[in-house]
């Protein structure tokens, strides 16, 4: 299963298979859920999944 990491300051790891997002995230996940596929599913805090709730709420909502 591929990995997609979000972090601000690392750009390569030793998980694989992984890739790395920085920059302009939102259209990045935007292009990963326009490939084939599996769902896209979100690991981390509790913290870390509410703010990435809000975030995507508010770029749905407009």
């Amino acid at each position: 299963m591929r990995k997609i990491i979000v972090l601000e300051h690392m750009t390569s790891g030793e998980w694989q298979p992984s890739v790395f997002l920085s920059g302009d995230i939102a259209e990045k996940i935007t292009q990963i859920k326009q490939q084939q596929g599996p769902d896209l599913h979100v690991w981390g805090s509790g913290d870390l999944i509410r703010r990435l709730s809000s975030m995507i709420w508010s770029m749905c909502s407009g």
